[in-house]
């Protein structure tokens, strides 16, 4: 039995994986035990609602079990690894789904698991400590007493070491590339498909691109290159392709691509940049390096100097967009809690797309302040492809592109100014310009309304009026049209 599991920051996508799997396979949700829906991909993004009152950063936990070729369990016995999993890793009775994957080929079935970390009651994270050890444990534990085939904990194709080439690559950029190396095949040995890989990658500071030459390579923080093949994963080109085969690799950018965005990460948050390993590097793990030798003369490595651990924030914009696009199931709702935040979407004209910022046609946010924010993985937490099929179905007809609408924000907000600044805006006793006492019209449905306008026009002149016949040398501002 193989358990492989990885904590998640897109319950969306995790929750498609489970329910759709790969191609050649069938995918069947076997159990949605402690959400308040029965829809998997809305119980998922509200575990994202909760952890939004948390600092968790990866609320969801998924694990992915194998049994070797050829040997079944039954429901209830899959039930059974899944109830000894979470109670190894301490998620007993957190809420969790189960979906089983069947490959048509072959008939093998195989396990996957999602659990919310979020404690409702403490409001805190699960800690998952030594997950992949005791992943391990459990395995050879459940496969005595069901009597499975006993599979290695050790790997077979360790790392090879790094070629010429790419070794003088690596002192070129000042890069330890053993290190590297060894976190990209701790996130292969961690994750189970294309996007839980990548997600890794993307944690420990590398970026997953396409290669000219090779199908997939990763680009570490300094925009060194690393073939992903047998030398690194242990596995060849062909299993590669088979275990990415959800990514859609033309989605992926390119080597260019990845590093003009590690070179703008770096500029946002140069501490932010690493992997795991090369800060452990420059932080200087001295119990493994010793002592240095220059000219026979031993010398004492020098310790950095200690710097703050920055966080990345998000705008207050960016967290809308999220917080909207994370709470809502389709594309209409996303639109109506933008509106209410004040955030309008609008359609990219092919004048726009010239400057090459923006694609023709690519719907992106407008802010109450004219700002732009494209919907990618820094605002929705999803890729563009996703975010696309998202929001397949808005019709980019009826959206204006970004200058129009940026003029009708301008225009809306300048006119909200003068009427609050004339008193003309309805108030609760304004009951007669409440077109339905139950549901109150807000200012800017109004103000998008030309019979409302008109109406609130003629209030203003009315009371305008009524103050010239108290003061017959008062002039009568009018309102911008």
């Amino acid at each position: 039995m193989i358990a492989k599991g990885t904590t998640h920051d897109s319950g969306g996508r995790l929750a498609a994986y489970m329910v759709t799997g790969k191609k050649g396979e069938l995918a069947e949700l076997w159990q949605l035990r402690g959400f308040a829906s029965d829809d998997i991909r809305t119980a998922f993004r509200s575990v994202h609602v909760i952890a939004a009152a948390t600092k968790c950063e990866q609320p969801l936990f998924h694990v992915q079990v194998r049994n070797p070729a050829g040997e079944h369990l039954t429901r209830e016995g899959w039930e059974r690894v899944a109830d000894r999993i979470e109670s190894k890793l301490g998620l007993t009775d957190q809420p969790r789904a189960i979906a089983f994957h069947r490959e048509v080929a072959t008939g093998d079935e195989h396990m996957h698991v999602g659990w919310s970390r979020i404690d409702d009651e403490t409001m805190t994270a699960k800690t998952l400590s030594f997950f992949k050890l005791r992943l391990k444990e459990v395995s050879r534990e459940l496969e005595t007493e069901l009597g499975l085939t006993p599979v290695r904990n050790e790997r077979d194709g360790a790392v090879m070491a790094p070629r010429r080439d790419e070794d003088e690559q690596a002192r070129r950029l000042g890069v330890d590339i053993r290190d590297v190396r060894a976190t990209i095949r701790e996130c292969w040995e961690r994750s189970d498909n294309g996007h839980s890989f990548a997600a890794a990658l993307t944690d420990e500071g590398l970026i997953l691109a396409k290669g000219d030459k090779r199908d997939f390579m990763a680009i570490d923080h300094e925009g060194g290159m690393h073939a992903l093949g047998k030398r690194i994963l242990g596995n060849t080109a062909a299993e590669v392709r088979a275990r990415m085969a959800d990514l859609d690799r033309e989605q992926l950018p390119t080597i260019e691509q990845a590093r003009e965005r590690i070179a703008a990460r770096r500029e946002a948050a140069p501490d932010l940049t690493t992997t795991r390993a090369a800060k452990r590097a420059t932080e200087g793990d001295f119990a493994k390096a010793g002592k240095q030798s220059t000219a026979g003369r031993a010398i004492e490595p020098e310790i950095p100097a200690p710097q703050a651990k920055r966080e990345p924030e998000l705008s207050e914009s960016a967290a809308a967009i999220g917080r909207a696009y994370r709470t809502s199931s389709n594309a209409d709702d996303f639109t109506a809690a933008l509106d209410r935040d004040g955030i309008r979407l609008a359609a990219v004209t092919a004048a726009e797309a010239k400057g090459g910022t923006y694609r023709e046609g690519q719907i992106v946010a407008i802010t109450s302040n004219g700002e732009v924010c494209p919907l990618n993985e820094h605002t929705t937490g999803s890729r563009p492809a996703e975010v696309d099929k998202y929001l397949a179905a808005v019709d980019r007809q009826e959206l204006s592109g970004i200058e129009e609408t940026q003029k009708q924000i301008d225009i809306e907000t300048r006119l909200h100014i003068q009427l609050s600044q004339v008193g003309a805006l309805p108030r609760p006793e304004d009951k007669d310009l409440q077109h339905d006492a139950a549901q109150p019209v807000s200012w800017k449905q109004m103000l998008k309304d030309r019979a409302s306008r008109d109406e609130i026009e003629q209030r203003h002149q009315e009371r305008q009026q009524a103050k010239a016949r108290e003061d017959p040398g008062r002039q009568s501002p009018g309102l911008e049209r």
